[in-house]
């Protein structure tokens, strides 16, 4: 059993990790998209709140967390419990920060990745 359950562990933290990585290139690839159709003169225009950039994200929604069965990505906090993936975006600037959360938690025994976060800003794509 312990090597079971050291198995499950291993498949959890490769979900967070996946997940934080893959919103990294989505939200990169898609700020280039709208930098370069804007240089076009087109009329593309970077996303300014959660549910747009979650919307680019998870685009069929199906994105879950590791445990508690929540959304793999919410607005502005993360979930160290259950692996939530945190968006946080600046209307104003369109930066958009991923945090991904300690996980598993230190309450729930450790041993798995360091929190971390990334800040992806148009001005600099």
């Amino acid at each position: 059993i312990p090597a079971y359950n050291q198995y499950i562990k291993e498949a959890r933290i490769s979900k967070v990790t996946e997940h934080y990585d893959g919103a990294i290139r989505v939200v990169r690839a898609h700020m280039s998209k709208v930098a370069a159709n804007q240089a076009r003169g087109g009329g593309d225009t970077m996303p300014d709140s959660f549910a747009l950039w979650e919307a680019i994200i998870d685009p069929d929604g199906k994105s879950t967390a590791p445990e508690g069965g929540f959304n793999g990505y919410e607005a502005d906090t993360t979930n160290a419990d259950s692996g939530v993936i945190a968006v946080v975006v600046n209307g104003t600037t369109g930066a958009v920060q991923l945090l991904r959360p300690e996980y598993p938690s230190t309450a729930n025994g450790g041993g798995g990745i360091s929190a971390t976060s990334t800040t992806i800003d148009p001005a600099n794509i």
